[in-house]
């Protein structure tokens, strides 16, 4: 079976700097005109829809592609010397997306739909615990 977590090459690191950097920027520059907007017209919605969650998410989005790029760019890992992101971080995430996934699948009336991207989550939900225990190996 295949270690995920195990480091990777120069090319690699590289690639995941230039791809970060990109997702940063992108996202970042399309949350601040979302907001721009939002202010410029004095509404936080669109046609009835609550425009601001999603610039916050993408902000969000772009904050954490952000950090990610950083610390690759000076080589630094979390806490728990394996992740670039603190391990909290990546079960909160898990659970969040957990939750919006459950939700979108109620309301579209499908169970393959949250099938399939159940693992996903769970394996981000319980990330601490494959490093703990690729610790103790």
């Amino acid at each position: 079976m295949a270690d995920y977590l195990q480091p990777v090459g120069r090319a690699w690191r590289i690639t995941s700097i230039v791809g970060c950097t990109l997702t940063a920027l992108i996202c970042l520059l399309l949350s601040l005109m979302l907001w721009t907007d939002m202010i410029r017209r004095h509404s936080f919605d669109y046609e009835g829809k609550p425009l601001w969650m999603g610039a916050a998410f993408v902000g969000g989005i772009g904050v954490a592609a952000a950090f990610i790029a950083w610390r690759l760019l000076r080589r630094r890992a979390a806490v728990n010397g394996v992740t670039v992101m603190p391990t909290w971080f990546i079960q909160l995430f898990g659970l969040l997306l957990l939750i919006g996934l459950c939700f979108v699948a109620y309301h579209r009336g499908s169970a393959l739909f949250m099938f399939e991207g159940v693992f996903i989550c769970l394996a981000m939900i319980f990330v601490g615990r494959h490093i703990s225990r690729r610790r103790r190996v």
